[in-house]
């Protein structure tokens, strides 16, 4: 989580969101439609659906809330994309990061990543991917 917040914590002139609305891909999520959520996340955010998909899936959820955020995300947004993928996925929780309090852990960084901080990490995902 330090290596994410580290990387968020650079600040840069933002770009447009694109894609689907937040509230939409919520939709999509809500209907079992993973597939849409993680395409119109990976329109609206400039990356790859190979990346997007992975963010979706890596348990500890802290790249999909910078991601979120960059997104255009609400804090309740966010919870809710996180809860519904988190309940589609092995009920195992991470080694060693999560417990009880590990969503409400998310929504504090979700809130302490600002927008264009997001947008930042989001930049450097893209050049690390190119490389």
């Amino acid at each position: 989580m330090t290596a994410v917040l580290s990387i968020a914590a650079d600040i840069a002139a933002g770009f447009p969101a694109r894609g689907d609305a937040p509230a939409v891909l919520l939709d999509h999520l809500s209907q079992g439609q993973y597939h849409l959520f993680e395409a119109g996340l990976a329109r609206r955010l400039n990356l790859r659906m190979a990346e997007v998909r992975r963010m979706v899936h890596e348990r500890a959820g802290a790249r999909l809330a910078v991601a979120c955020r960059a997104a255009g995300f609400t804090r309740d947004e966010f919870q809710s994309a996180y809860g519904l993928i988190q309940s589609s996925l092995a009920r195992m929780p991470a080694p060693g990061i999560c417990g009880a309090d590990w969503p409400q852990q998310l929504g504090t960084l979700f809130e302490l990543v600002r927008p264009g901080d997001a947008e930042t990490a989001l930049r450097r995902w893209r050049r690390a991917i190119a490389a």
